[in-house]
């Protein structure tokens, strides 16, 4: 078991059911609006949930590996107390580290770190899938229907994204005193 095996995923879903709060609350939208110290206010708010979440679903981790045979040496408490401060400390440390990220300008800290981990695990899947296909679990048409689906997905987001639209517009000239000046 991983120490970041939750991932950014309790801090995603707070952010989410945050701004989802934001649309239907005035006084949150009223914290919101204070400028900085609202966003700040907002944003423990968010990291409260996180904490929330993330306990949460590592004790829910750590009562399904007691239940899953001989998996845990010593279960009990202990285990279950371990297990959820390791994992949650896991996720805050995730968090903290894509703030550094984005404080040192390399780029979105939390996208970077998403895009690892979606990056690692596609080696994984590949052979996963290659090994269904081996076996006789999956045929070898449905394993080339799945292969091309992703490429067409992939090319398709990559056109979203390159896909710009110009949107023309004329300099009119201004007379300002004797000065002609250019308003966009």
């Amino acid at each position: 078991m991983a120490i970041f095996a939750l991932n950014l995923v309790p801090y995603l879903s707070a952010a989410i059911l945050i701004q989802v709060a934001l649309l239907f609350s005035s006084r949150l939208r009223a914290v919101n609006d204070r400028g900085d110290c609202g966003r700040q206010i907002i944003r423990r708010c968010t990291l409260v949930v996180t904490l929330f979440l993330a306990t949460l679903q590592s004790y829910g981790i750590a009562v399904g590996l007691e239940g899953f045979g001989q998996t845990v040496a010593d279960p009990g408490p202990f285990f279950r107390l371990s297990t959820v401060i390791t994992l949650t400390g896991g996720t805050f440390l995730l968090i903290w580290l894509s703030e550094i990220i984005t404080a040192h300008g390399v780029g979105n800290g939390l996208a970077l770190i998403l895009f690892v981990s979606i990056a690692v695990a596609i080696p994984r899947s590949i052979a996963t899938l290659l090994e269904l296909g081996r076996t006789g679990v999956l045929s070898i048409g449905l394993i080339g229907a799945l292969a091309v689906l992703t490429i067409t997905l992939v090319a398709f987001i990559v056109m979203m994204e390159l896909a710009r639209h110009h949107v023309g517009w004329k300099a009119v000239g201004r007379v300002v005193g004797r000065v002609v000046g250019r308003v966009i």
